[in-house]
């Protein structure tokens, strides 16, 4: 008899309409809070890049609370 592997599930709700952008940064950001911030392991679970996690999640940082200042 072969063995199953087990993997924890994540069920999200979004509405119609919401732009697939925000959807991957909502996926990514509820499977490194699942991994406790882990973005080696989030990546592996996503089959994407860690870099990718770093940076979609680092430019929605930057946009937070930054200031533009013209020249």
């Amino acid at each position: 008899m072969e063995t199953m592997e087990l993997r924890p599930t994540l069920t999200l709700a979004f509405t119609l309409g919401t732009r697939m952008r925000d959807l991957h940064d909502t996926i990514i950001s509820a499977v490194l809070q699942q991994t406790g911030g882990n973005r080696v392991h989030a990546a592996k679970l996503l089959h994407i890049n860690p870099r990718t996690i770093r940076r979609r999640l680092g430019k929605k940082k930057e946009g937070v609370g930054s200031v533009t200042r013209a020249a």
